[in-house]
């Protein structure tokens, strides 16, 4: 069974929101969900009043995490996104694009910081600014590039980048684990297993 749905360049939020629906469909693996976007946006040559940037980017993403309890460190055990690409030309950079993007967001999601003391930067360079490594990769990592018939060329950007750590906070709230800052750090993942402890009837 499949389902259908329009979406108009003004209504990006939703548009996010119904290809994590299609995404959600797709990892319980009974069904697909099929859409149009409509992109009506322009500016009026005689007023110039409009939608000035009608180019929209659509994606999201889901995660499975593991947390230990002791340490506070996040495994990201599974991370899947999908994003609207149009129509693809290059599929291998596609791809590459949207693996690229999925690495950099687990970066902001679960590592990345920049620390200010006294308005100096102190880990400036790469051996104190953490950066995911491939042992913290998921251990299955899976994307989708949605396409359209007849669709023109959509630029990817880093469009799997923005829903990654939204997934893995997403994931983390699901174990009653609320964190709302990034990146969630094992720190700050402790003080929220602690608030839930603390929540938690006796």
């Amino acid at each position: 069974m499949s389902s259908a749905f329009v979406v108009t360049a003004r209504e990006t939020l939703e548009a996010t929101l119904l290809l994590g629906l299609v995404l959600a469909v797709l990892r319980r693996g009974s069904g697909r969900g099929f859409g149009e976007i409509s992109n009506p946006g322009g500016l009026d040559p005689d007023t110039g009043q409009g939608v000035a940037s009608s180019h929209w980017h659509q994606g999201a993403a889901a995660a499975e995490v593991r947390v230990d309890g002791e340490t506070g460190v996040v495994e990201v055990v599974r991370l899947h996104a999908a994003v609207y690409a149009g129509r693809v030309v290059n599929r291998p950079g596609a791809e590459l694009q949207n693996e690229g993007s999925m690495l950099m967001g687990l970066g902001t999601a679960l590592f990345e910081d920049v620390v200010l003391e006294g308005g100096q930067v102190t880990n400036a360079n790469l051996s104190d600014y953490e950066v995911p490594t491939t042992a913290d990769l998921p251990g299955e990592m899976t994307h989708e590039l949605v396409e359209r018939e007849g669709a023109e060329v959509h630029g990817l950007g880093e469009t799997a980048l923005p829903p990654v750590p939204a997934a893995i906070g997403n994931a983390l709230a699901s174990l009653g684990i609320h964190v709302t800052r990034l990146p969630m750090t094992p720190e700050t993942v402790l003080d929220a297993i602690d608030r839930r402890s603390a929540r938690a009837p006796a």
